[in-house]
């Protein structure tokens, strides 16, 4: 996952491949592919890994003061490299199946269930009414 990740960085999504990643940490291409089902797969989970801790959903006890934290937060990971990161999965998952279906299920879905989380905890406070 860290070749990907400095693949990611050095170039665009569209330039990384298989044999790339496979490369810099001196492994097979079969390797890569025992544990990954293709390139976008690989590349988006070295950036959850990456990009994820960044992000922290805050726990302050105020549901408004949360997501405004939430919501900087993202903001400024999107201002740097991650921001490209991202755009250029959105922009293959438009016409590549693979790359939306590992976006999906390896960025979106992680996000949302712990986005979720912390809206039901907040909710079972009593703190999603808050003005």
């Amino acid at each position: 996952m860290e070749a990907a990740l400095k693949l990611l960085a050095e170039t665009s999504f569209a330039e990384v491949t298989i044999d790339a990643i496979a490369e810099r940490p001196r492994v097979g291409k079969a390797t890569v592919y025992r544990w990954w089902p293709n390139k976008a797969a690989v590349v988006i989970e070295a950036f959850r890994e990456s990009f994820a801790p960044e992000l922290p959903f805050p726990e302050t006890g105020s549901f408004r003061d949360d997501i405004k934290t939430q919501v900087r937060q993202f903001a400024r990971v999107l201002s740097g490299r991650a921001g490209r990161m991202l755009s250029e999965f959105i922009v293959a998952a438009r016409t590549d199946p693979d790359v939306a279906h590992a976006f999906r299920t390896l960025w979106s879905d992680v996000r949302r269930n712990e986005a979720k989380q912390v809206l039901n905890r907040h909710k079972a406070r009593g703190r999603c009414a808050e003005k």
